[in-house]
């Protein structure tokens, strides 16, 4: 079978990150997004069976996740019931952040969900989480005859890029990417690639202006000099992702908080 790619729903829908690929006939669905807001926005699943990708969603091999920001894992909830039979692979620190964002602070369930229903989700969040197989960065594995090797992707902690070597061709899925890093933490290594697809996740693309990255050194420095000075401090960040970068930099920051 050609090899080929079928973007889902990634360049379409800011927020809602899945993309399938097929190599040498293993058919893996790269990240499971969702974009929260009055009504949750999913992929639209349904289009790789009427497009005739598959003849049904449990005919996915693997489910190979990027990262843990919830526009790259909102759906996996819904998506791993479907693809029963898929291998789901990620870091050992992304698994752990799925938790955190859709078990820990509950996000894989609405506002309107009764006590019931959200001990439910719960419940069969905590099987899928049970399926995520740990991978190491950089030590490839093998999975339904293709090899797949996570790289550090910079982004966030644990976020990397999925290289995949099939039969005839190779394929690179950066997932959100950043060469500028939080401290350092996480910088990508992927020098020396050679990939006859790339599927690039251009962030920011769009914006004609840099950003300027928030200065963790600097915080760090003024954090401590108030703890020296016996003061109290609190920080606050403005959206989950925001709290998943601020726990890690204070990780490495290592703050007598």
């Amino acid at each position: 079978m050609t090899d080929y790619l079928f973007p889902i729903s990634g360049a379409n829908h800011i927020g809602v990150s899945s993309y399938f690929v097929n190599l040498s006939g293993v058919r893996i669905l790269l990240d499971a997004g969702a974009k929260k807001g009055i009504s949750e926005v999913y992929p639209d699943y349904s289009s790789l069976v009427y497009e005739g990708h598959v003849n049904s969603l449990d005919e996915l091999d693997a489910i190979v996740l990027s990262h843990a920001h919830f526009d790259h894992i909102g759906s996996l909830l819904y998506i791993a019931e479907q693809a029963k039979n898929a291998v789901i692979i990620a870091s050992k620190t992304t698994k752990d952040l799925i938790r955190m964002q859709l078990v820990d602070f509950g996000r894989c369930i609405n506002s309107y969900d009764d006590e019931k229903i959200r001990k439910e989700k719960l419940k069969r969040m905590e099987a899928i989480l049970a399926r995520i197989e740990e991978v190491s960065v950089m030590q490839p594995i093998l999975c339904h005859g293709i090899k797949i090797t996570l790289y550090p992707a910079g982004h966030m902690a644990g976020a990397t890029m999925t290289f995949m070597e099939g039969k005839e061709q190779t394929v690179l899925y950066t997932g959100d990417f950043s060469m500028d890093t939080i401290l350092d933490m996480n910088r990508p290594k992927f020098y020396g690639l050679h990939t006859d697809i790339l599927i690039l996740n251009g962030t920011n693309a769009y914006r004609y202006k840099v950003q300027n990255h928030f200065n963790y050194k600097e915080l760090d420095k003024k954090v401590q000099s108030m703890l020296k000075k016996g003061q109290n401090v609190l920080l606050k960040s403005t959206s989950i992702a925001k709290h998943l970068d601020l726990f890690y930099a204070l990780k490495l920051m290592k703050m007598d908080t």
